[in-house]
């Protein structure tokens, strides 16, 4: 993955992108990014995936238990 300030800064707001957690603003600077950095929207696809599988589990999950399923997620696509 590339990793520029742009790139870094999108990865880690793709959770709560993707959880509608960000601003409108927010949103649409990744958006924009998404549509011009492959690396990012092949991160973006993957991470939308995993939290696509976790739905069902998530819909009984405390706020703490979301919080780090989250961040397992994220430590999980830094990996890669």
């Amino acid at each position: 993955m590339t990793e520029n300030k742009d790139c870094i800064t999108v990865i880690k707001k793709l959770c709560g992108y993707i959880d509608r957690e960000e601003s409108e603003v927010c949103c649409r600077e990744i958006e924009k990014h998404l549509r011009e950095c492959d690396s990012c929207r092949n991160e973006y696809d993957k991470m939308k995936e995993m939290f696509m599988l976790c739905k069902s589990s998530r819909e009984n999950l405390s706020p703490e238990e979301l919080s780090a399923l989250k961040k397992n997620i994220f430590k999980l696509i830094e990996k890669e």
